[in-house]
């Protein structure tokens, strides 16, 4: 593509990305009413994680994008990165970062399972796993994690049961369902494709 015809491309993807955040407050507020589940702040933190994702899969460049005062810091953005790129040793490097900056929480330790299952240690990321669903009810992760989890272990059958429970459930994150890369290998199964008509057909 020629340099000019670069830039044009450019001006315009900022120009819309500027337009999603000046409108992000009425979507929280959308959100929230909707789906309380989370708390009010999380939808927040949710469409920043989002906008953060689709400028750097556009641009290649680890971009914060901040949303009603929650940003998505650098470290987050280089996992994904790393992750995206099969950079393995690397996106767990950045997990730690990331643990040292968020503490031992249920959200941080299910965030390790996620990235150790797409580092390719099923096993270590199947028995942190099963503890978390263990202590699930004293140590709460929504379902959709869960489901993103069992998605990046491609066993799909755990995996659309826990997004059916995190529809019922109105999770955080699930509102991404149709966009989320880490469910790309659920995209072909025809019950995914369901869940979605069934999604749509409650909306109407």
């Amino acid at each position: 593509m020629p340099q000019g015809e670069e830039w044009c491309a450019a001006i315009v993807a900022t120009a819309f990305t500027l337009l999603l955040l000046a409108a992000s407050p009425i979507y929280p507020w959308m959100n929230y009413r909707l789906r309380p589940v989370g708390g009010p702040h999380a939808p927040y933190h949710e469409i920043g994680t989002a906008l953060t994702s689709l400028w750097h899969q556009r641009f290649s460049t680890p971009l914060q994008i901040v949303v009603g005062g929650y940003e998505v810091a650098a470290y987050v953005v280089l996992r994904w990165s790393c992750e995206r790129l099969g950079r393995r040793r690397e996106a767990l490097a950045a997990f730690e970062q990331e643990r040292v900056f968020a503490g031992e929480t249920p959200t941080t330790r299910a965030k390790h399972a996620h990235v150790l299952a797409v580092c390719g240690n099923r096993r270590e990321a199947r028995e942190l796993l099963q503890d978390i669903l263990t202590k699930r009810e004293e140590q709460w992760i929504t379902a959709y994690e869960v489901a993103v989890i069992y998605a990046l272990l491609e066993d799909n059958d755990n995996a659309l049961l826990w997004l059916a429970r995190a529809e019922r459930e109105h999770a955080v994150g699930f509102t991404f369902i149709r966009v989320d890369p880490h469910l790309d290998n659920l995209r072909t199964d025809s019950r995914f494709a369901e869940l979605l008509r069934r999604i749509d057909n409650s909306a109407t």
